[in-house]
């Protein structure tokens, strides 16, 4: 396995990386979800890890991406054309593991969640981080973990180091309940670690706890998700929480749906006003012009009315 390539995809830094794999040497699961594979670093890790373990027929790994493909061919001139699948690292690295790897695609983990199946027990969840992102997916796992099932996020820290509103990670972590590690910060910097696991208590499934994670949704979203993912989320709502919940986040979405119509409503206007003040330069610009030539031709002509005749 080549640890170059490996570090030239990954989505982690090496610490980070490290991490995951002693929570996993420390609650030892049976059945491992990961969410959002991107080229599949973490896959490819994870299988190591278990063949070096002698683990490969007693823990299996399920790893979900909502695209089928490589999300950065996608968005990359020169090789959108031919983008490479989702997770592909783990046929480039370690093809002999492949058939010890489930891998689901495209879609919301919702659409995969019975054919994976309950009693899921260690979760890598990384994602979107941006809202509502990483909340929709626990609320979609939370039926089928175990109890005392451990999480593992990263990008706790996106909103500081990358983008103020990708929020969700950390949002998402510090409404877990239950026994939460973090890893020495060896930069001395103990409130802006990056990566954490919770092993989540008794009672996740109770209205007191669910309220909580549904109340978190009306925090202003990133990106709306489109009516088919929306109406997927709903009707797994519907089957494992019930409909109160279904009409509070119905209601949700009318409420951010309203706030992306005044943002693009506030955009737009402000476009307009800068395509007016443009314009208004433009003309101010070509009176100063018009004037400035006139003072020249009356400087030139060198008596009074010139002035006035020339503009």
């Amino acid at each position: 396995m080549s640890e170059t390539i490996l570090s030239q995809y990954s989505e982690m830094h090496i610490s980070q990386r490290e991490f995951i794999i002693k929570e996993i040497q420390r609650y030892k699961p049976k059945k491992i979800l990961e969410l959002g594979i991107a080229a599949g670093a973490n896959s490819v890790l994870v299988l190591k890890y278990l063949e070096e373990n002698e683990l490969l027929d007693e823990v299996r790994l399920h790893s979900v991406d909502f695209s089928t493909f490589y999300y950065r061919d996608l968005n990359d001139l020169n090789m959108m054309k031919n983008p490479r699948l989702s997770g592909f690292l783990v046929d480039e690295l370690v093809p002999h593991l492949r058939k010890y790897w489930n891998l689901y695609t495209p879609g919301l983990v919702a659409k995969h969640l019975d054919e994976i199946g309950k009693d899921i027990d260690f979760v890598i969840l990384d994602t979107a981080h941006s809202l509502p992102g990483e909340l929709l997916d626990f609320l979609m796992i939370l039926p089928y973990l175990s109890k005392n099932a451990v999480i593992c996020m990263d990008d706790l820290m996106f909103h500081v180091w990358y983008n103020k509103q990708g929020i969700v990670c950390n949002l998402l972590y510090l409404l877990f309940k239950g026994e939460k590690t973090l890893p020495c910060d060896s930069f001395n910097r103990p409130f802006f670690q990056n990566v954490g696991s919770c092993m989540l208590a008794d009672g996740q499934l109770e209205h007191i706890n669910l309220l909580t994670f549904f109340k978190a949704l009306t925090i202003p979203w990133v990106y709306m998700p489109n009516i088919d993912d929306l109406e997927i989320f709903k009707q797994h709502i519907l089957r494992h929480y019930g409909m109160k919940y279904v009409e509070a986040f119905e209601e949700i979405v009318k409420i951010q749906e309203k706030w992306f119509r005044e943002s693009e409503n506030q955009r737009q206007e402000y476009l307009k006003q800068q395509i007016e003040f443009s314009n208004s330069l433009k003309i101010k610009e070509h009176l100063s012009y018009k004037l400035g030539q006139a003072l020249i031709k009356a400087y030139n002509n060198r008596w009074g009315g010139a002035y006035q005749n020339a503009i």
